[in-house]
Parts: structure tokens; C-alpha cells; sequence
């Protein structure tokens, strides 16, 4: 432990530590295909929107986390592959125009690729 102004306080390795080791700890793993088709049948069953409540069911997961999986990985709309040419074009051409301003950059682009430039 650290000792600043007569207090004790958390090294930022115990504090690690400590949180790693409760029950609440939502670290970072990589998801399984049982939670992908949970997460699948509770937005075809609710829909998008609460994401917390969807969460809730799935252990260790936050709503982020399910927000984040669902619009980059499992929607229908995600589109997986490479760039098209013309979609390749667009981006050079955009990114010499307005640089690493990448909100202006994807208005000019389908709105099928968004979820993947995002990322």
C-alpha cells in the first residue's frame, strides 16, 4: 500500500489485482459462440436500444461490451471483406482532403461500411 497525505491507497497492481479477483470484474476476453448466439436471440427477441438489460444476461459482459459486439461483429448489415475500389478511391481521395478527420471522411461513404471504419 501507498501512503499520500496520511492515507493509504491502492497501488495501481493490488487495485488490479483486488478488482480482477471480485466477481464484478468485466475485463477484457474474447467472446464464445454461445454468447454470440445469446446475444443474437435477446436483440432479435428485444430489439436494440438497452443494452445494460441485454447485458444482464449475459455474465461478465457490460452493455458496452454487447453494444460494441453487436454493431461491429453480428448485425446483418456488417459487411465483412475487403473495400471495394470505388470505396478505397473515396477514402484516399477524402483523407488527403481532410486528414485523419475520419467523422467527415465516413459521410462519404455507404452507410453499410460505417460499423467497420469505426473501429
Amino acid at each position: 500500500m501507498l501512503v499520500a497525505n496520511g492515507r493509504q491507497q491502492r497501488s495501481s497492481r493490488n487495485a488490479t489485482k483486488v478488482y480482477s479477483d471480485s466477481l464484478e470484474y468485466r475485463g477484457k476476453k474474447t467472446w464464445t459462440s454461445e454468447e454470440d448466439r445469446i446475444l443474437r436471440e435477446l436483440v432479435n427477441d428485444h430489439g436494440v436500444g438497452n443494452w445494460s438489460i441485454l447485458a444482464s444476461t449475459l455474465t461478465g459482459r457490460t452493455g458496452k461490451q454487447c453494444r460494441e459486439r453487436w454493431f461491429n461483429h453480428l448485425a446483418d448489415d456488417v459487411k465483412k471483406g475487403s473495400w471495394t475500389e470505388e470505396e478505397d478511391r473515396i477514402i484516399i481521395a477524402m483523407q488527403k482532403k481532410y486528414g485523419n478527420q475520419w467523422a467527415k471522411i465516413t459521410r462519404k461513404l455507404p452507410l453499410i461500411k460505417l460499423s467497420i471504419l469505426i473501429l
